[in-house]
């Protein structure tokens, strides 16, 4: 079984999962591999439940995500200290 290793997806800049069943564990693995991520879609996708925990700076150039009709709550933690 392959894995998805950290960066492997650096030239990634779109993601559009909307209406998917990506899990929770796929999207936190999925995202620590595309760190030069600018647009996110998770619209309408019911599996995203839990908590997702990515390592700082992870999503620091995301400009645009859609949450709209998503399993996550729109809430955000910043755990980093400044």
């Amino acid at each position: 079984e392959e894995s998805l290793q950290l960066t492997t997806l650096v030239s990634l800049k779109i993601i559009d999962l909307a209406y998917s069943s990506i899990t929770i564990m796929n999207l936190q693995t999925l995202l620590e591999a595309a760190p030069n991520l600018k647009t996110l879609d998770l619209a309408y996708t019911s599996n995203l439940l839990g908590d997702l925990t990515l390592t700082p700076g992870c999503l620091a150039h995301l400009e645009e995500i859609d949450l709209n009709t998503s399993g996550i709550k729109q809430c955000i933690k910043n755990t980093s200290t400044v």
